[in-house]
């Protein structure tokens, strides 16, 4: 409960310092357009440099500046006139509570921080994408089924009739999203009804894919697919296998 207090009151407070912070970059936009000229003469044709490197300070101490501008519009002299120098004591002890207050600062807001983090949400049901494992049996084997591309082709089976496809990819195949389908029809074309996305291939690795007895028997083709260039750019045939080619 205490928690999600601290938690809202640390959010309002970045709110806070962000709508501060913005407000600081009008006024010093203001203020480098016509305010400086008010506040010190000496400022009219001051290089850009020079004003890069107040305006940090601007924003930051935009209601400060924004008060002496207004007082010295209306003709009143703020402190820091050459007839009322700021003492330096004066602004070493401003100096000094400020650094002693964000030494006390800066250590509480970070272990708030490590206090009120959400933790991240995990699962054990939720595991990581992994290749599936290696069915036992190499029914068929095809080194460089795929035209010029570094990809081995082999269909594995086990002793209950499960077929897998896996292609081994030697190494970087240089092309990006890559898909593969099953296309029961013998062409490059991807036919609606008669291709089946198995999932993306990429390099180095294998990559193994489940697919079902019946479109083995009846034989295919296997394309990749360049979704970066909407066109298939391999393809390898698949003789249709019986199921009788199972390890037993």
């Amino acid at each position: 409960m205490w928690g999600f207090v601290v938690l809202i009151g640390i959010t309002i407070l970045l709110y806070a310092l962000g709508i501060y912070a913005l407000v600081g970059v009008f006024a010093a936009l203001s203020l480098h357009a016509r305010g400086l000229r008010v506040l010190d003469h000496s400022t009219a044709g001051a290089p850009l440099l020079f004003r890069a490197l107040i305006t940090p300070g601007m924003i930051a101490l935009w209601p400060v500046l924004v008060l002496k501008w207004r007082k010295a519009a209306r003709g009143l002299e703020a402190a820091g006139a050459p007839d009322s120098p700021v003492r330096a004591m004066g602004l070493r002890r401003i100096h000094g509570l400020a650094v002693r207050g964000l030494a006390v600062a800066l250590p509480v807001v970070i272990a708030v921080a490590v206090v009120v983090r959400q933790p991240i949400a995990t699962s054990e049901a939720v595991a990581p994408l992994q290749e599936p494992a290696p069915l036992p049996h190499v029914a068929t084997e095809r080194k460089n089924a795929f035209d010029d591309l570094p990809i081995a082709l082999r269909i594995r089976t086990d002793n209950l009739g499960s077929w897998q496809l896996e292609l081994d990819v030697a190494r970087d195949l240089e092309k990006a999203a890559l898909g593969l389908y099953w296309s029961d029809v013998g062409d490059n074309a991807l036919s609606l009804g008669h291709a089946v996305y198995l999932g993306n291939v990429y390099g180095p690795g294998a990559r193994r894919f489940v697919l079902d007895a019946a479109r083995l028997s009846a034989g295919g083709s296997l394309l990749l697919y360049s979704f970066v260039e909407a066109d298939v750019v391999a393809r390898a045939d698949v003789a249709p296998i019986s199921a009788r080619a199972s390890g037993g």
